[in-house]
This record gives C-alpha cells, sequence and structure tokens, in this order.
C-alpha cells in the first residue's frame, strides 16, 4: 500500500468520513492526484502526437 498511489487518495477520503480534516492526508492524497494527472497526462499526449504523426 506504499507504493499504491490510491492508497493515499483512499486515507484522505476515509479520514473525512471518520475524524474530519487532517490537513497532512489531505495534502498527500492532493500531491498524489496531481503527481498521477501530470505522468498520465504527459504519457497520453506523448501517445497521441506519435499517433497523428506517425
Amino acid at each position: 500500500a506504499t507504493y499504491n498511489p490510491m492508497s493515499y487518495i483512499a486515507d484522505a477520503l476515509h479520514g473525512l468520513v471518520i475524524t474530519g480534516y487532517d490537513w497532512t492526508t489531505l495534502a498527500y492524497a492532493a500531491i498524489t492526484i496531481l503527481a498521477v494527472g501530470a505522468v498520465s497526462l504527459s504519457a497520453t499526449t506523448s501517445m497521441f502526437r506519435r499517433t497523428v504523426s506517425g
């Protein structure tokens, strides 16, 4: 679970429901969401350009 990005998001949602706001957990979730989004967008853009130009 340490290397699974979804676990950080699930922990943040779990914490919101059970204990309320924990800013550290929410920050880890936000950073994880942004990182996964950046990697996904970069990979998708690269594949799209390769497909269109090729």
